[in-house]
């Protein structure tokens, strides 16, 4: 495959798993509308435009025209070829050829499709997602006219989005229904016949939920069938099961807030070929404890500010200073941005038994600094292997009959069949990595007028940046990609990391219990029932504290009645979530839920983090954020302004037959991603939860309610070292002069809810 191929479909991939070009600083809406549920949609059934019920409100819909999914025949094949489904799909579409429609594609007629005009990507290991490039000649129903043809096809499904989102919701032919627990299994039976639905499961912890197929209709007239379900008087509620990608939780990289650290050479912190030797000499030396300024800024930001820019390793350089700053006395005029953990650790028994439930992605728990911190799970109706945690990705989508009583997984990490569909993405982000900034750039430019190259290339609203911004964007935006797909294993590390040898990271709450619970596939592949089956089992195994750093969920009505179900059925049991990362004043799903406690995310500088969303309303009824905690910003100052954690790209089955790279690339810390930096509120929420771990861990009585648990986190939270921007100030002002804020509400609080949490101030007072 020819470079420039291989960068144009790399370049769509990203695109899909990060969402890299959407707007993600500071976006002031038209209009900010205020409301308690999602905006009610003046659509109509009648007018042909699209929308499923949450609850009794519309959410709008559109269909997304750039975008289809293909199923795969078999799902019991899995496994049995040498090349995933997706591969297979894109090798058909490569080998066959159609005419195009000669529009600025230049003299030739006949071009392989998917080289130029289609991506094929995996979503989960049953699906593919198969997307339509910009500059296609070709049409979505040619592309589709050819997939038919494909004899590994099942069906071809219509991809959704919400209105003014950037997402992908596939709509197979299912519908969740929960009927009124009042009606006997007859009375169910007889509506469901003569609504013709044929039974695909019933949910085994519900025994009035059912997920359901029209025996008739398809495709977008599913959500018709379940709109006029919804106005049974037998029906609480029905829902299209939709198949959603979630892995969108690493935001991409603004230029924005360069104030303290505007000196630093980027291209210099980021891809220094040279200082992965002494970065190591100095990690053998102190640990990677230095570099988490989430834990105690003071070092790296006293560092950033003294240090010399003139090293060829810098890297190694920020490692060792921060390191002798931490065995010091550090000055106290430098402002803290952290959550004060150290000096929580020094009042605490670090978590000690606290059982936290992390519900992600990979979670890739053999990792040196998390195979020790596992919870044994030890239950009465355990299922057959499970030892840490349960895997639910593809429940809902595959072989959702194979296991009644235990549905899924018992294994949490990335399988052989999961390496197999990835080798082929990693091996070509590999190859463009290797590539000179001067080769990258004459690749990427290639046919590009001369106009279009800052529009297409640079962050939103900054056309004029350079060539070598450009580079980095594209390099790490890249490699975030991939990694992202270990989400899991980056939140896991946040809370429970234990330094390995004392050589690497520390969670917030190290002596916790992990308990491992996985609900997406490759690609964010995800679906409600994996969800409802994924928070009733953290429940049921114990969980104190469950951590949801899945921001941008479509608002389901299944999981709001769960989740509500969670913490009334266990008084003491705590939910964080991340506020998501639109840069938007509004609080995601289900951040915005009652009784959860909604994470903002804000950088090393003090800022709210561009991409981060706020609105702390503090008005009943309307989601509000509840508080914030570092999310970082990896460009502010460059690499190391991120969060570091633990990766999961380092496991060796997935490098086989890949030459390990010379140098690090996107990131990461070492030469496989054992350690990253990372930024999103889906990291700042892990660090809420670690502190509620350190609480909770004091309270061994259980004495404290999870509303006084909360009230003390909020209580002891505040403003210190927090800064608003003049734009923010403006946006603020403006919005009272409207009418649409309270007068009571301060602008600190609009951005940041109740303030940067202090875990040394909660545990004093809990104790």
């Amino acid at each position: 495959m020819e470079v420039l191929t291989m960068i144009k479909q790399l370049f769509s991939w990203m695109l899909l798993t990060t969402s890299i070009w959407v707007v993600d600083g500071f976006r002031p809406p038209q209009q900010l509308t205020v409301t308690a549920q999602p905006e009610l949609s003046e659509q109509s059934e009648q007018s042909g435009e699209l929308f499923y019920f949450y609850f009794d409100q519309q959410i709008p819909l559109r269909s997304r025209q750039d975008a289809i999914a293909v199923e795969s025949e078999s799902s019991k094949e899995r496994g049995s070829s040498d090349s995933p489904f997706y591969w297979r799909l894109q090798q058909h579409l490569q080998a066959n050829q159609i005419r195009g429609q000669s529009d600025n594609i230049g003299d030739i007629d006949v071009t392989p499709m998917s080289e130029t005009y289609v991506d094929v990507t995996p979503l989960g290991e049953t699906y593919a997602l198969v997307t339509l490039r910009t500059d296609a000649a070709a049409t979505l129903t040619e592309i589709q006219q050819e997939i038919r043809q494909f004899p590994d096809t099942k069906r071809i499904l219509p991809v959704l989005t919400r209105q003014n989102y950037d997402e992908i919701l596939v709509l197979p032919d299912e519908i969740l229904v929960s009927f009124e627990p009042t009606l006997s299994p007859s009375q169910i039976q007889t509506i469901l016949s003569q609504q013709n639905l044929e039974v695909i499961h019933q949910l085994q912890f519900a025994e009035s939920l059912y997920l359901v197929r029209p025996r008739f209709v398809s495709g977008s007239q599913v959500l018709q069938v379940a709109n006029q379900l919804n106005q049974l008087s037998d029906i609480e509620y029905a829902t299209p099961h939709f198949i959603q990608s979630i892995s969108q939780e690493i935001p991409p990289s603004t230029w924005e807030y360069r104030t303290r650290f505007e000196t630093l050479d980027a291209a210099q912190l980021m891809a220094s070929p040279t200082d992965l030797s002494m970065v190591q000499q100095s990690i053998a030396r102190s640990g990677l404890i230095p570099l988490e300024w989430h834990l105690h800024s003071q070092p790296l930001s006293q560092c950033l500010e003294q240090i010399t820019f003139e090293s060829d390793s810098l890297l190694g350089d920020l490692v060792q200073c921060s390191a002798e700053h931490s065995r010091r006395e550090v000055n106290g005029s430098t402002p803290r941005t952290d959550i004060r953990a150290q000096e929580a650790w020094q009042e605490s028994n670090h978590s000690r038994e606290v059982v936290v439930a992390v519900i992600d992605s990979l979670i890739q728990w053999d990792h040196p600094d998390l195979q020790d911190t596992l919870h044994v799970v030890d239950s009465p109706d355990q299922c057959p292997g499970e030892v840490h945690g349960w895997d639910f990705s593809g429940v809902g989508t595959t072989d959702l009959n194979n296991s009644q009583t235990c549905p899924g997984d018992p294994d949490t990490r990335i399988s052989q069949d999961e390496i197999k569909q990835l080798q082929p993405i990693f091996q070509d982000i590999m190859k463009v990595l290797q590539l000179s900034d001067q080769e990258l750039l004459q690749e990427l430019f290639k046919d590009i007028p001369e106009e279009l190259k800052g529009i297409i290339f640079c962050p939103p609203g900054q056309p004029d940046c350079s060539e070598q911004e450009i580079v980095q964007r594209f390099r790490i935006i890249l490699a975030l990609g991939l990694s992202s797909e270990f989400h899991g294993t980056m939140t896991a590390g946040l809370i429970a990391a234990q330094s390995f040898q004392e050589q690497g990271l520390s969670g917030v709450a190290p002596n916790v219990k992990l308990l491992p619970v996985r609900v997406a596939g490759l690609g964010g592949e995800s679906t409600t029932v994996s969800l409802l089956h994924a928070i009733r089992y953290a429940t049921d195994r114990g969980a104190e504290i469950i951590n949801l750093s899945l921001g941008r969920l479509f608002p389901s009505p299944a999981i709001a009645l769960e989740i509500d179900r969670a913490l009334r059925e266990h008084p003491n049991l705590i939910i964080v979530a991340s506020a998501g990362n639109d840069g938007m004043p509004t609080v995601a799903f289900p951040a915005g839920l009652p009784g959860v406690v909604a994470v903002g995310a804000i950088t090393l500088e003090g800022n709210r983090a561009p991409y981060s969303n706020f609105g702390g309303f503090d008005i009943p009824g309307i989601p509000s954020l509840d508080v914030v905690a570092p999310g970082g910003n990896l460009w502010t100052p460059p690499l190391v302004g991120g969060i570091l954690t633990t990766g999961g790209t380092w496991v060796d089955d997935l490098w086989r037959g890949i030459d390990l790279p010379t140098q690090r690339w996107g990131t990461t810390l070492d030469y496989r991603g054992g350690y990253l930096w990372v930024q999103g509120t889906s990291f700042s929420a892990p660090i809420v939860s670690g502190t509620f771990a350190l609480m909770k861990g004091e309270d061994t009585e259980h004495l404290l309610s999870r509303e006084q648990l909360i009230s003390i986190l909020n209580a002891t939270a505040s403003y210190d070292g927090l800064t608003v921007s003049e734009e923010e100030q403006q946006f603020y002002e403006e919005l009272r002069r409207q009418g649409e804020l309270p007068a009571s509400l301060s602008v600190e609080q609009f951005f940041f809810g109740g303030g940067l949490v202090n875990a040394e101030a909660a545990l004093r007072e809990v104790k």
